[in-house]
């Protein structure tokens, strides 16, 4: 009789554990938003040709946060495709600190067009 309710305790135990540990999970998660608002992709579809390739460059210095923010773009612009170059018509600047903004745009010749939010802006060639 005593093991039965020790495994159900233990059984309602784990289970408000994982609840609350998925309800608090999920408000932390929200900060590392990766892609492209929904209201600036249709802004952007509007503004880049369709069929248009995007590049994509950014001031991140860790290859796996760069990696994961150019997925997050990839995904959230599909049918467009983005390439990890400046060497294109329009360019997606991926970037942490605004005073990277002006150096990139000196540096690869760049316009700004649109800000997209969540650190992402809409970079045309000159």
């Amino acid at each position: 009789m005593l093991i039965p309710v020790a495994m159900i305790a233990f059984a309602t135990a784990s289970s408000v554990g994982l609840l609350r540990d998925e309800a608090f999970g999920y408000v932390h998660r929200t900060s590392y938003i990766v892609g492209v608002p929904d209201a600036a992709v249709m802004s952007l579809r509007s503004i880049v040709p369709k069929g248009e390739t995007l590049g994509f460059i950014s001031d991140g210095n860790d290859p796996g946060a760069v990696g994961r923010r150019l997925y997050g773009a990839t995904y959230s612009l599909v049918p467009l495709i983005v390439e990890k170059t400046a060497n294109r018509r329009f360019v997606i600047g991926d970037f942490r600190n605004k005073a990277s903004i002006s150096i990139a745009l000196n540096q690869y010749r760049l316009r700004f067009v649109e800000d997209l939010g969540n650190g992402f802006f809409l970079l045309a060639s000159q």
